[in-house]
């Protein structure tokens, strides 16, 4: 049985760690667009099992060599990862996961460095590649968990995102540390060749297993890899999406580090060069990622913005950049694109320096909350709706008005992230505006367009 256990250890330990440098390849070529694959989900629950399949070898393992401590930290090892799996499952499939995934996650990397711990100081030190394998996994999950407390604790976008990386190599590297274990197995079956013999049934549950293994590694690997390599394209947009952009100048801008954003850009009516015009940033929702350079017009509040009625009241200029899928508005490179686009339309045309406005609704909800607390210098007012912010940056926000919106029974967005942010703003000393559709769920864009007196108010806003 002990012969079986351990080459059923190796296999599974070769599984996954090919399964990481598979993962490795695929986000070298496409970056953060690996997360946003429907077949990641697949990928990484399968990832999971082999992952978990492995723990509890090595707990059986422990528990017939009698090293107690390492048997009751890698149950506790076992349990969290189980835990973890089922719920990163979830985060990927159903919204309102994510706090939960943070929980588990915690959980996992507690469990890991008292399972790596007690491989050092429990009699299981005395066999040199398991020592030397429990020390490697100790450094890296000391210093994976340094990362992840640097990244929460911190509020600077920028470094989360390096970080965020850091963090994904660093896993991998502890991943592929249990290879440090193949000597130690391999060591133990040329020593139970003599004494135990290998059956034919041993030898179909070692063949079985293996056929298992590869099944689960391969078919996830290849709906992961086709997706990969399949070009990035938005969904088609309609005639209406189509006919709503037409009004507005398409034009690419080319950052200080050589990425491109694609953006909509709506003119003031009768714009006279000599008179200086307010900009709305408008930010579109979650739905309209992509690189067509339409849809993300009617996702935003821009074509109630470039309607006749505000365009005669509150002429102004209306920029609409499009976030590529797998970004979002606080990727780094996203982020600079647009503080550089706003600089250099400034260069171009007559814009009212002090009334820059940003507005966005869910996603873009996200993206005002994140602009106004990394760039606050750069806006007068904003109106994140069914957003969630940083708390941690409210101290920025000072000296911009904010009217922020939400809806009570917002399944995809907590109404709670708003109520949140508000709070945080008025314990600063913020004279913040919130206004709360009871009864409503996400789609509120209707009732924040009706509501009385906030378009005047945008408009009057103005940075001293």
């Amino acid at each position: 049985m002990k012969k079986i256990v351990c080459y059923a250890i190796i296999i599974l330990i070769l599984s996954f760690i090919s399964l990481d440098i598979f993962l490795a390849l695929m986000y070298l070529k496409v970056g953060d667009r690996l997360y946003s694959q429907t077949g990641f989900t697949l990928f990484t629950t399968h990832h999971g099992i082999i992952y978990l399949l492995c723990i509890s070898l090595l707990v059986f393992y422990f528990r017939y060599e009698r090293y107690r401590l390492c048997f009751w930290s890698g149950c506790l090892a076992a349990l969290t990862n189980l835990t973890h799996t089922i719920i990163l499952h979830k985060a990927f499939t159903k919204p309102g996961f994510e706090n939960w995934y943070y929980i588990s996650f915690t959980a996992l990397q507690v469990g890991l460095l008292l399972f790596t711990a007690s491989i050092i100081t429990s009699a299981s030190r005395e066999r040199k590649w398991l020592k030397v394998f429990g020390i490697t996994l100790l450094i890296l999950q000391t210093t994976h968990v340094v990362i992840i407390i640097v990244y929460f604790c911190c509020a600077d976008y920028q470094l989360q995102s390096t970080l965020s990386q850091v963090s994904f190599w660093l896993g991998l590297a502890a991943n592929a540390s249990f290879g440090l274990l193949i000597p130690n197995f391999t060591d133990e079956v040329s020593k139970l060749k003599s004494a135990h013999h290998f059956t034919l049934f041993h030898k179909i549950s070692i063949g079985f297993l293996a056929f298992l293994v590869t099944y689960f590694s391969v078919y996830p690997g290849l709906q992961l890899y086709r997706q990969c390599i399949t070009p990035s394209i938005s969904r088609i947009p309609t005639a209406k999406e189509t006919a709503v952009a037409s009004r507005f100048e398409a034009h690419i801008f080319t950052n200080s580090k050589g990425d491109t954003l694609l953006y909509r850009l709506f003119l003031p009516f009768d714009y006279n060069p000599e008179t200086k015009y307010p900009l709305a940033l408008c930010l579109h929702h979650g739905g309209a990622h992509g690189n067509d350079n339409v849809v993300q017009v009617e996702s935003s509040f821009a074509p109630f913005l470039s309607g006749y009625n505000m365009r005669r009241n509150h002429p102004s200029f209306l920029l609409v950049p499009q976030c590529p899928v797998a970004k979002s508005w606080w990727s780094p490179d996203i982020d600079l694109s647009i503080t550089e686009l706003m600089q250099s339309l400034e260069k171009q045309y007559r814009i009212d320096p002090k009334r820059r406005y940003v507005l966005g609704l869910s996603g873009g909800g996200y993206g005002s909350w994140h602009f106004i607390g990394n760039h606050p210098d750069l806006f007068a007012a904003a109106i994140p709706v069914c957003g969630k912010g940083d708390e941690r940056l409210v101290k920025n926000m000072n000296d911009v008005e904010i009217w922020a919106f939400h809806g009570s029974e917002d399944q995809l967005v907590n109404v709670n992230e708003s109520r949140k942010m508000v709070s945080a703003l008025k314990k600063n000393g913020h004279n913040v505006r919130y206004t709360e559709f009871a009864g409503l769920g996400h789609n509120i864009d209707d009732q924040v367009r009706g509501t009385p007196g906030l378009w005047d108010w945008l408009f009057a806003q103005r940075r001293k």
